[in-house]
Protein backbone atom coordinates (compact mmCIF):
# COMPACT_ATOMS: atom_id res chain seq x y z
CA UNK A 1 0.00 0.00 0.00
CA UNK A 2 1.55 3.33 -0.99
CA UNK A 3 2.08 6.03 1.63
CA UNK A 4 3.35 9.60 1.43
CA UNK A 5 6.94 10.37 2.41
CA UNK A 6 7.01 12.51 5.56
CA UNK A 7 9.73 14.73 4.10
CA UNK A 8 9.06 15.25 0.38
CA UNK A 9 5.41 14.16 0.16
CA UNK A 10 5.96 11.78 -2.76
CA UNK A 11 4.11 8.46 -2.82
CA UNK A 12 6.29 5.50 -1.79
CA UNK A 13 5.72 1.85 -0.92
CA UNK A 14 5.20 1.23 2.79
CA UNK A 15 7.88 -1.48 2.95
CA UNK A 16 10.89 0.47 1.62
CA UNK A 17 13.64 1.53 4.00
CA UNK A 18 14.34 4.89 2.31
CA UNK A 19 12.40 7.21 0.03
CA UNK A 20 13.67 6.79 -3.55
CA UNK A 21 12.88 10.46 -4.27
CA UNK A 22 14.66 12.27 -1.41
CA UNK A 23 16.56 9.49 0.40
CA UNK A 24 14.87 10.12 3.74
CA UNK A 25 14.33 7.11 6.01
CA UNK A 26 10.85 5.62 5.89
CA UNK A 27 9.40 5.90 9.39
CA UNK A 28 6.31 3.83 8.68
CA UNK A 29 8.00 0.49 9.33
CA UNK A 30 10.88 1.51 11.63
CA UNK A 31 8.94 3.64 14.10
CA UNK A 32 5.75 1.60 14.03
CA UNK A 33 3.53 4.23 12.42
CA UNK A 34 0.46 2.61 10.98
CA UNK A 35 -1.14 3.70 7.76
CA UNK A 36 -4.56 5.17 8.53
CA UNK A 37 -3.92 5.65 12.24
CA UNK A 38 -4.63 9.38 12.01
CA UNK A 39 -8.04 8.77 10.44
CA UNK A 40 -9.02 6.26 13.12
CA UNK A 41 -7.88 8.69 15.82
CA UNK A 42 -10.00 11.49 14.36
CA UNK A 43 -13.08 9.26 14.18
CA UNK A 44 -12.65 8.13 17.79
CA UNK A 45 -12.03 11.71 18.93
CA UNK A 46 -15.20 12.98 17.24
CA UNK A 47 -17.26 10.11 18.67
CA UNK A 48 -15.88 10.77 22.16
CA UNK A 49 -16.60 14.50 21.83
CA UNK A 50 -20.17 13.91 20.66
CA UNK A 51 -20.80 11.39 23.45
CA UNK A 52 -19.48 13.86 26.02
CA UNK A 53 -21.69 16.62 24.62
CA UNK A 54 -24.82 14.43 24.66
CA UNK A 55 -24.17 13.32 28.24
CA UNK A 56 -23.57 16.91 29.35
CA UNK A 57 -26.83 18.06 27.76
CA UNK A 58 -28.89 15.19 29.18
CA UNK A 59 -27.68 15.43 32.78
CA UNK A 60 -30.19 17.03 35.16
CA UNK A 61 -29.38 20.59 36.10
Amino acid sequence: MPVDCLYCGESIADDVERCPHCGAPSHFQKKGFRVGARGRFLILFVLFSLTTLVVALLLPR
